[in-house]
Order: structure tokens, then C-alpha cells, then sequence
């Protein structure tokens, strides 16, 4: 009400509107952190299986947590859902994980979209990042990426989302 716009306010003013109702996305990807597990569990439990798009998480979890969260999801669901292997093909329909300590990206081999899994220094002070994961889907899907950041208290996922908006 009368206030002036901020530099943030009109950054996000720039980017063009999307309708969701007829928005339809080749890839979802979710950055969870702090809390993340129980808004994860909230939403798997809402989803009607099957979806028709691969749906990637980077969590900020140690390893072994990572792998007990996706059979926890996987029973939610009622989806494959698992820790990503490095090298993985994608697949509609199913729930990859970033693992403990790794950070995950999907790079294009061949026309092929495949799961990258590597431990580059970390990001936002977290090792999976988000920004890594969601830059690379932007890069690979462009428009057609649905973006999801729960809960957190650092600036992880900020980038990529943009990187995502802006496409």
C-alpha cells in the first residue's frame, strides 16, 4: 500500500506470467532442507500415482538418510522412488534422491537425459545444492521445468529458481 517497489519486487515483476493450468512440465524438481522430510511426506501423500515426468530432490541430508527417505517416499507414493545413480537414464513416473554428500545434475548424452553425480565443493554451504541441480534442468528442459523449494534457512535453490523463472 503505497510503499515504494523494491529492486527484488520488480526483478520478479519482469519475468513472464506462466498459467498453470495449462502449463505441462517434462521434469519436477524439489530443494528440501531444514523440515524438508515432513513437507515432502505431506506431498507425496497427495500425489496420485502415475505421473508421467521424473521428479528430482535435492535434500540436505547426510548419507544413509537420503536412502531411508526414499523408501519412506517410495511407501508414501506408491512410486519407485530411490537414491539417483551416477549415469542413471531418466524416467517418467519415478523419484530420484540426490545421495548424502553428493551433489546431483542431469546432463544430455546423446539425447538422453542422465543423472550426474559428482562432489564438487559445496555450495550455499550444502553438498547436494539445489542451484546445481535446477540450473541444469533449466539448461537441459528449459521452459518445461516445475521448480519446488520447501523449507529452509539458506539461500539454496534462490539461483536455480531464477535460472528456472527465466526460462
Amino acid at each position: 500500500f503505497g510503499q515504494k517497489k523494491t529492486e527484488k519486487s520488480q526483478e520478479i515483476e519482469s519475468y513472464p506470467r506462466v498459467l498453470l493450468s495449462s502449463f505441462k512440465p517434462e521434469i519436477i524438481v524439489i530443494a528440501s532442507s531444514t523440515g524438508g522430510p515432513t513437507a515432502l511426506e505431506t506431498v507425496f501423500s497427495k500425489i496420485s500415482p502415475p505421473l508421467q515426468v521424473p521428479i528430482l530432490i535435492a535434500q540436505h541430508m547426510p548419507p544413509v538418510f537420503t536412502q531411508i527417505l526414499a523408501r519412506r517416499i517410495s511407501e508414501i507414493s506408491k512410486m519407485p522412488a530411490e537414491e539417483a545413480r551416477d549415469g542413471e537414464s531418466l524416467e517418467p513416473g519415478k523419484i530420484y534422491i540426490a545421495p548424502g554428500n553428493y551433489h546431483m545434475s542431469v546432463v544430455d548424452k546423446f539425447g538422453k537425459k542422465v543423472i550426474q553425480l559428482d562432489q564438487r565443493p559445496h555450495r550455499n554451504s550444502v553438498r547436494p545444492a539445489a542451484d546445481f541441480l535446477f540450473e541444469s534442468v533449466a539448461d537441459i528442459f528449459n521452459q518445461r521445468v516445475l521448480g519446488m523449494v520447501f523449507t529452509g534457512m539458506g539461500e539454496d535453490g534462490l539461483q536455480g529458481s531464477k535460472a528456472i523463472k527465466k526460462n
